[in-house]
């Protein structure tokens, strides 16, 4: 499981074993918006931020306390275009 002390750092920082484990949406909000994004709008659980500098959307859907998907998370991450290398 992913723990919290990672959520404002980047994936590079994060160790391999906790890169791949689940995150809660909390946990997700608070890693984007440490990289800029910003709440641009809601519509019942789906929050979509938006970046200054990077191109379109990111979707976050899900309640606070609840935990992503892995591969949710993975597909989030390529959007904010925060791939691992």
């Amino acid at each position: 499981m992913f723990l919290a002390k990672y959520a404002t750092l980047s994936l590079a920082e994060i160790p391999p074993a906790q890169r791949s484990g689940s995150m809660k949406v909390r946990e997700v909000i608070k890693r984007l918006e440490a990289d800029g994004w910003y709440l641009d709008r809601t519509r019942g659980s789906h929050r979509q931020l938006k970046h200054p500098d990077k191109p379109g959307t990111v979707t976050v859907s899900g309640k606070p306390n609840i935990d992503v998907p892995i591969g949710t998370l993975k597909n989030i991450w390529r959007q904010a275009q925060l791939e691992e290398d």
